[in-house]
């Protein structure tokens, strides 16, 4: 794990448990170990991988809802080279990708968000533990009283997660409130 400044680098050995502490500082950072306490149980987020998850492409996961809602990179490789995959055309479908049969998850490129970046996570699972039947991750700031650079996505009630544009619409320009949030939802 690492970070230029504008991008949190994830390669494909990255642990779950590598975001119990915050692995970047701010916002994102924030977000990440508060997502990850939702992944499985203890044992699988010691031994199972970020890149890993976003590989095995379960509609329902919580990483591929994070790569999907924040417009992350994906960057594959193979022995022709490596390949940049936006979050966006990534995911094909349940439990498929668009990375080629010869190509491996190398290493996933997140956008830091910038500071007063806040956000709300929420899953519906049977038990804890499960995969997620739902989840929703929305990130915003806020801007003169108005809420700027709205990203909503939701994960698990379709093929693949994805952002939903015309809740990020509704929000963006907006004073924050009930009237708002209902009109997004």
């Amino acid at each position: 794990v690492s970070s230029d400044g504008k991008t949190l680098s994830i390669g494909a050995r990255v642990r779950h448990a590598a975001f119990h502490k915050p692995a970047v500082d701010g916002p994102l950072g924030a977000l990440l170990t508060h997502v990850a306490r939702h992944i499985a149980h203890y044992p699988i987020r010691m031994r199972g991988t970020f890149c890993g998850s976003l590989a095995h492409a379960d509609p329902a996961s919580e990483w591929c809802l994070v790569v999907a809602t924040l417009d992350a990179t994906m960057i594959a490789a193979s022995t022709r080279g490596e390949r940049r995959i936006a979050a966006k055309d990534f995911f094909a479908g349940i439990m498929s990708t668009a990375l080629a049969d010869d190509e491996l998850l190398a290493r996933v490129e997140l956008p830091l968000l910038p500071a007063g970046t806040t956000f709300g996570f929420n899953e519906f699972s049977r038990r804890a533990g499960d995969f997620a039947m739902s989840a929703s991750l929305v990130t915003y700031r806020l801007d003169g009283g108005k809420i700027a650079d709205a990203h909503v996505g939701v994960g698990g009630a379709e093929p693949y997660p994805r952002r939903i544009a015309e809740a990020e619409r509704a929000l963006n320009g907006q004073a924050p409130g009930d009237t708002v949030f209902r009109a997004a939802a």
